[in-house]
């Protein structure tokens, strides 16, 4: 007849249990490492194709997590207002979709950006998620 015996079980229990609820802290610090590697893709992006005249947009570039609808979700946008009483958002808008009327064309800099960097924020978030799961000893 054969036997089973383990040590350990109870702690392989409590750290299931705890695997079954994400944080919340942990759950944003995965989402603000995603959006900082985004942020940085977004500036080079826009450095990259010469939008960067005074440097406004491309320094107002910010991270924030927000929840909405129950869920948190991380924003990387242009934030800020411009001394001519524009947004960063406004511009980078315009420079992403284009003002034919103004003869201003897409260059879609931020989508650009967060299709090439999308993998690596990823990565950021799963070493976020993996230094967690090593503290519950898994």
């Amino acid at each position: 007849m054969a036997v089973f015996s383990g040590t350990g079980l109870d702690d392989l229990c409590l750290s299931l249990e705890e695997l079954a609820v994400l944080s919340a802290e942990v759950e944003t610090e995965m989402l603000q490492a995603a959006g900082a590697v985004l942020q940085e893709g977004q500036r080079q992006t826009l450095e990259g194709l010469g939008l960067v005249e005074s440097r406004a947009l491309k320094n107002s570039i910010s991270v924030k997590v927000v929840q909405r609808d129950g869920r948190r979700r991380v924003l990387v946008y242009p934030a800020g207002e411009r001394p001519d009483g524009q947004t960063n958002n406004d511009v980078g808008f315009v420079l992403e979709f284009g003002a034919p009327d103004r003869g201003i064309m897409p260059r879609q800099w931020m989508r650009t950006a967060n299709e090439a960097h999308g993998d690596q924020a990823v990565e950021a978030a799963a070493a976020v998620y993996r230094r967690w799961l090593d503290s519950l000893g898994l």
